[in-house]
């Protein structure tokens, strides 16, 4: 390259970065995040993660948040508990997962305000949710039911994530459908302007396929398929398989015999 921009001087534009955008300088932050790619662009090649780390960077600068939004945040009091999560949320961004599990720990561990617990703790099973090795989805699942225990904010945003999130991992998990289900649908029923409510609609239909529910399936989805995008497609489509018998624990008895 005609130029060469070291580590330390990567990891100091990162961090610049991130004092602007933790004082809510999300446009200078961005400024400074953009430099990275062009000063450098043989990082892509250099670094595999990098693409992606910038792109979610760059998000962040759009909705003026990283991995929680300032809903999820609003309950926490202590200044100092907001800018360590902040921190853990950039090691996050940045797929620096074994970082920010411990930092979401300590966090966890040292504060006695419920709320920046549940942050840290949701926070913590992202990460093993992402790092997708051995236990993880044991480890994720203690991490959101400790949040779903603390029934003290179970109105709370960040309350509403630790549904979402157990219930997107228990997908992943074979007959997790049975249990998403009413993670699902409470989620709807308490959140009605969260962020994830679209995904958790297109989520509880699934689930109700899965779990032999065809006539809820069919009743919510009459709403959700007014709007056409990938998640109707994807419904369409498992509304296909399930008389196939590809899904669905009947149809599969069913098609056995």
């Amino acid at each position: 390259p005609t130029w060469y921009i070291s580590n330390q001087e990567k990891e100091c534009v990162f961090i610049l970065g991130f004092i602007l955008f933790s004082q809510g300088k999300t446009e200078e932050a961005r400024t400074y995040w953009k430099k990275i790619m062009e000063l450098s662009p043989e990082l892509q090649s250099i670094d595999p993660r990098f693409p992606n780390v910038h792109q979610r960077l760059m998000a962040s600068c759009n909705v003026g948040h990283m991995a929680f939004t300032k809903k999820e945040k609003a309950p926490i009091k202590s200044n100092k508990a907001r800018l360590l999560l902040q921190y853990a949320e950039f090691l996050y961004l940045q797929e620096k997962f074994d970082e920010a599990i411990d930092l979401f720990g300590e966090i966890a561990s040292e504060q006695k305000d419920i709320a920046a617990k549940a942050v840290a703790f949701v926070g913590k099973g992202n990460c093993e949710e992402n790092k997708a090795g051995r236990g993880s989805k044991e480890k994720s699942a203690a991490n959101y039911r400790w949040v779903l225990a603390q029934k003290k904010i179970n109105r709370e945003y960040i309350y509403g994530a630790a549904l979402y999130r157990y219930g997107f991992s228990l997908r992943g998990v074979y007959k997790g459908e049975r249990i998403a289900e009413g993670l699902f649908a409470e989620y709807i029923k308490n959140f009605p302007n969260g962020r994830y409510l679209r995904r958790a609609k297109y989520h509880l239909i699934k689930c109700y396929l899965f779990n032999d529910k065809l006539a809820e399936a069919k009743k919510d989805f009459k709403k959700f398929g007014v709007k056409k995008d990938g998640y109707t497609a994807s419904i369409e489509e498992a509304f296909e398989f399930y008389k196939q018998g590809r899904i669905g624990s009947k149809n599969k008895k069913r098609k056995q015999k």
